[in-house]
Formats: structure tokens, sequence, C-alpha cells
């Protein structure tokens, strides 16, 4: 098994390509179903229902399951899409495409958490949903609904008991929140856990909640989360020197924070073009090749 590499091959060939319990950490934002054409055969996300693309989703990780050791972790961003009311998208140019019949039009169709609960379905444990609150969020030119600046984040594990590397948050250091664990303690006379990390200023259990700002890209790709985003994810989920996993690579930001954080990735991409994206930007941002 190849290490930093990203392999031209659809990610069902993760099954003869990957060792069994090879993986630490898999981390992936996979293609939203119905929203773009990204002009390859193979894609995710061209599927007729939406049935049919959560059940490729889950038989992509069907495969995964196994490839990932049994501290592993696994994290999926995935949008969710409106039922009717765009169809796909190429280029900026709206094009004709089968539509779900079995819901109103307009109506959210729940994809991503489809795909959550077939997860939990098939052995995989569900630790967080986390949302990404986009701060710089594109605008929308609907007004008949509020504008959607998140989306979610879904964290698995293969078992109960994995790697994770607690992340902290600093803490409200308004007086009012100091002045209550000063009297806490005088009251009991104990110094909680709660207290003596403020105190230390050692910050608080990271929140589920992260607002982040999306990141401008000098090369043309459709679709990019942060390298924040992933830095966090890793941080927390990967051992230093492990092996991360991105199944729809793109533009290649899982491997370049990957290497930014001595991690060693492995990526599956269809479309040729965002390879040779991911390697400039490996060279660029990294010094790879």
């Amino acid at each position: 098994m190849e290490l930093n590499t990203i392999h031209n091959l659809h990610c069902y060939e993760a099954e003869n390509i990957l060792s069994d319990n090879s993986i630490d950490c898999i981390v992936t934002s996979p293609p939203y179903w119905n929203l773009r054409n990204y002009g390859v055969a193979g894609q995710f996300g061209l599927e007729e229902t939406v049935e049919e693309y959560v059940n490729n989703l889950v038989k992509l990780f069907d495969i995964l399951h196994c490839k990932l050791k049994d501290t592993g972790t696994c994290f999926v961003n995935l949008g969710d899409s409106y039922n009717g009311s765009c169809g796909l998208v190429t280029v900026g140019v709206l094009e004709k495409t089968n539509r779900q019949k079995a819901f109103k039009e307009k109506s959210l169709l729940l994809i991503p958490y489809l795909f959550a609960y077939q997860m939990i379905s098939r052995d995989w444990v569900l630790r967080n949903i986390i949302i990404w609150h986009k701060k710089n969020s594109f605008p929308q030119s609907v007004k008949d609904r509020f504008t959607v600046d998140f989306e979610p984040i879904f964290f698995f594990t293969k078992n109960k008991n994995y790697y994770f590397k607690q992340q902290l948050e600093p803490f409200i250091t308004k007086p009012r929140i100091r002045n209550f664990a000063n009297t806490k303690i005088a009251e009991t006379g104990v110094i909680k856990p709660i207290c003596k990390n403020l105190f230390k200023n050692e910050g608080k259990n990271m929140r589920t909640v992260w607002t982040l700002t999306n990141e401008n890209m000098l090369e043309r790709h459709f679709a990019s989360y942060p390298k924040k985003l992933v830095a966090r994810i890793l941080k927390s989920g990967c051992r230093e020197g492990g092996v991360v996993l991105d199944p729809f690579i793109g533009s290649g930001t899982t491997a370049v924070v990957a290497k930014q954080l001595n991690m060693n990735y492995i990526g599956f991409e269809l479309n040729p073009e965002y390879i040779a994206i991911c390697n400039k930007r490996l060279n660029n941002e990294v010094g790879m090749f």
C-alpha cells in the first residue's frame, strides 16, 4: 500500500488497493446529490434518486469499514439538497435532470441524516454531529426561506474505544464567570475540574459548532473546505505519523493539511485535472514533488 499518493481510480477500488486495518482516519466530503456534474464517468451525485445516492455512499463506507483501524475515526462533511428547486449546475449553467418524485418541490430531502442513519445501521458509531458554520457563506437569492450558512460533519468510529485527542477552546473570561467560580469554591471548599481549568487558562472541551471562514482557492475547483476545518479534525482524530484517507480528495485540502501535521495521506479522485491541482498545492504548500 503506497502512502502519500492519489489514485486516479473510483473510490470503490479501495477494496483492492488498501490493506485491512491500515487507515487511522478518514476525512472526506463526497459530491452532493443533484448539485454538480464534474464531467467524469462513475461520479457520485448524478444518481436518479436520493435512495440510490445514499446506497452508493454507504456501500463505499462498508468497504472502508474494514480498512479503518479498530481505533480509527471517520469524519464526513455532507450537504443537503432541495427537491426539484435547481437541478444540476455545470459551469454556472442550469441543466435539466430527473427529480425526486416522492416529495414536494422545494423541500429539503434530509440526505445527510438519511446517510448517517444508514451508517449507524451498518455497524458505525456516530459520536457527534459537528456544525460547520460558514462565517462568510455565499449569499443566496431566495426570499421565501432563511439563508443556509452551515453544513453538518458526522464524526463516526468503528468501536466505542478509539483514538481521540481532546481539543480545547478558550473559556469565557467575563468577570461574572470568574466570580461564579470563586463563589462555588468559597461555598464548597472544593476546586472542581472546571475551575482548575479556568484559573490555569487551559480552556474547555471544544463544542460542536465550529465557526470558520471559507478559503478562496487560486485553482479552479467547485467545492473545497477550509484547511482550518481539516486541521481541527486531524488534530483530534489522527496520531502524528498516521494515515489519512480521503476517497473524494478533490482539490487536495485533506492531503495538504495531513502533510503539514506530519501525517500521511491516501486519496482517490476520478478527475485527472483535480489530481494535478492536488499535486500543485502539495508542491507549493508543503514542498512535495
